[in-house]
């Protein structure tokens, strides 16, 4: 863990950076508290030790507000038989700090505040405390967002400020009731979605060493996330990969699909993707593929070789 020279505290306003750590932070595992006999608010997060380099880093953010260095616990789980290691990391009672609390926390429990200003860094760290992505198939992805924390109202204004902010659809789903008997909910995105999510938080993700969260290194997020493929998608992308330009009869000849009619009806939504361009030759259409084209195919080409593997 780090050390730091406690011989001098200097108290000055939030940095721009702290300002966008501490709201991605909040929005995940933070908290904001004003303990007994206190006028101004201190700041906790903790996480487990596995994430002990991400959490080194958030402390490294407000290390000017620390009196101490991280500090690391363990605790025995009597349920589980268990012993659970953590570290965190508190701060001094900070007077830059009250406005803020003020904002989240107006009577005493957090809420999302509306005039929230949301940016790539920030996304990433609430998407590293909360955050999920799994895969579905190969190379199609659904994004989960954790908000059990939140009101309905707050998690609805999170996923349009969401929608807004990266021009894709967020949807709100019930997940279950707290022991409180209130409703908890997720915020869940598509393939589509969560690659336009994936590409808005990426450059910051990679600087808060939370590798563990990435399952998307491997996948082109510039092509259109690839569903689940019948074994003929698969032939008649191999096919068009060697071809490169053809006519519809080209394809006929490698025994794909029997109709011309079905291949023509693949081929017209290719080419709405730009995997394609084509021209009308002697009343045939003659097809050649983009780079864009060439990418994809490539891509499926891989994902085929995996399934196979399987």
């Amino acid at each position: 863990m780090s050390k730091r020279n406690n011989s001098q505290i200097y108290f000055q306003a939030l940095t721009e950076l702290q300002k966008e750590v501490l709201t991605g932070s909040l929005l995940g595992d933070a908290y904001l508290g004003i303990a007994k006999m206190n006028l101004f608010p201190f700041l906790k997060i903790e996480r487990k030790r596995a994430d002990s380099t991400y959490l080194e880093w958030q402390y490294n953010c407000f290390s000017n507000f620390c009196k101490s260095d991280v500090v690391e616990r363990s605790t025995f789980d009597k349920r589980t038989n268990k012993t659970y290691y953590r570290c965190g990391f508190r701060t001094r009672n900070i007077p830059e700090f009250l406005p803020i609390y003020q904002n989240w926390y107006p009577n005493k429990v957090k809420i999302v505040p509306r005039d929230i200003k949301l940016s790539p860094l920030s996304v990433a760290i609430w998407f590293a405390d909360d955050g999920h992505i799994k895969h579905i198939g190969k190379s199609e992805l659904s994004l989960t967002l954790a908000t059990d924390g939140f009101s309905h109202s707050d998690v609805l204004f999170l996923s349009s400020y969401l929608k807004n902010l990266i021009n894709e659809d967020y949807k709100v789903y019930q997940s279950g009731v707290s022991k409180h008997g209130n409703s908890q909910h997720v915020i869940y995105a598509t393939s589509k979605a969560t690659y336009a999510f994936i590409k808005y938080i990426q450059p910051e993700f990679s600087k808060l060493s939370m590798d563990r969260k990435n399952v998307w290194e491997n996948i082109n997020l510039d092509i259109q996330a690839q569903n689940k493929r019948s074994s003929k998608y698969y032939k008649l992308a191999g096919t068009i990969l060697n071809l490169n330009s053809f006519y519809v009869k080209d394809l006929l000849s490698a025994n794909v699909y029997s109709k011309p009619t079905r291949i023509s009806d693949v081929l017209v939504n290719f080419l709405k993707l730009g995997y394609f361009t084509r021209v009308n030759h002697k009343g045939m259409y003659y097809y050649t593929l983009t780079t864009l084209g060439k990418q994809y195919f490539s891509a499926l080409q891989y994902e085929q070789s995996l399934l196979i593997k399987e």
